[in-house]
């Protein structure tokens, strides 16, 4: 016989999270979760890995100044012209693709 687990579509579980709460965030939790028809764990749960998924997001995203964007576009505009070597490295990743289509 299959685990309920297995059965139900759900992922085990291998670690466990604890926090220690002040009475006014037990209360606001304990609210949102009554209102949200959702279990302590299953809240938490939700809002950290929000949580975790936006802060990952700003960290990887660079925002620039208008200055900025304007000098990094005169950078880009202004950059060399590719060298024997680079052209080769181009053509072999060109051929490279080709193969894998």
């Amino acid at each position: 016989m299959a685990n309920s687990l297995e059965t139900t579509g759900r992922r085990a579980k291998e670690h466990r999270f604890e926090a220690r709460l002040s009475d006014e965030d037990n209360e606001l939790i304990e609210e949102a979760r009554a209102l949200l028809g959702l279990t302590r764990t299953d809240l938490m749960v939700r809002a950290l890995r929000a949580y975790a998924k936006d802060a990952i997001a700003e960290y990887r995203s660079t925002l620039l100044s208008e200055e900025e964007f304007s000098d990094l576009l005169d950078a880009l505009d202004a950059a060399p012209e590719p060298n024997e070597r680079t052209r080769r490295a181009a053509a072999q990743m060109r051929q490279e693709r080709a193969a894998h289509q």
